[in-house]
């Protein structure tokens, strides 16, 4: 079984356990309550600003109605990673020395705060997520692994999930 079917047999496996039960006795199917699930927690006005922030070209905007292909996903991805920096500056300089991956605190630090930073890769790639869903990408989260470097050369064995 691939990478791709596992995890998606994995979130089968919860939908069943957790969401369907509650989609039982009500009259939405289950495709609605799985869309419902995996919404956006970002509005049209946050993503109008997030769009602003970035300086996304506005033929790229949801102003504009662009198509859900791999140009406008290439766009969205440049302007992203040239506009929201990855650091860990919150671990050594915050007072609690926490990362918060709450959509609206994450919306706050990385946008609406103008503090021209980004956040911890897991802050950055939460924050994506929750855009690219708002703007109509079928996406979900998964685990990633790490190998360390030596001289800028990967070495040694992996780490993370």
């Amino acid at each position: 079984m691939t990478h791709y079917n596992q995890s998606q047999h994995h979130f089968s496996k919860l939908c069943h356990k957790y969401l369907f039960p509650l989609a039982r006795n009500q009259p939405l199917e289950r495709e609605l309550w799985l869309k419902m699930a995996l919404a956006s927690a970002y509005s049209p006005a946050q993503i109008q600003q997030y769009e602003e922030y970035i300086a996304l070209p506005h033929r790229f905007r949801q102003a504009a109605n662009p198509a859900l292909d791999a140009e406008y996903l290439t766009a969205l991805h440049i302007h992203k990673i040239s506009s929201v920096s990855y650091e860990n500056l919150i671990l050594y300089y915050s007072t609690t020395h926490t990362v918060s991956l709450d959509p609206q605190v994450l919306f706050k630090n990385i946008v609406t705060d103008a503090r021209e930073r980004g956040g911890y890769c897991m802050e950055n790639s939460t924050f994506f997520n929750y855009i690219l869903k708002a703007l109509g990408f079928t996406v979900y989260m998964t685990g990633v692994r790490i190998r360390p470097r030596v001289g800028g050369v990967p070495n040694g064995d992996y780490t993370g999930w």
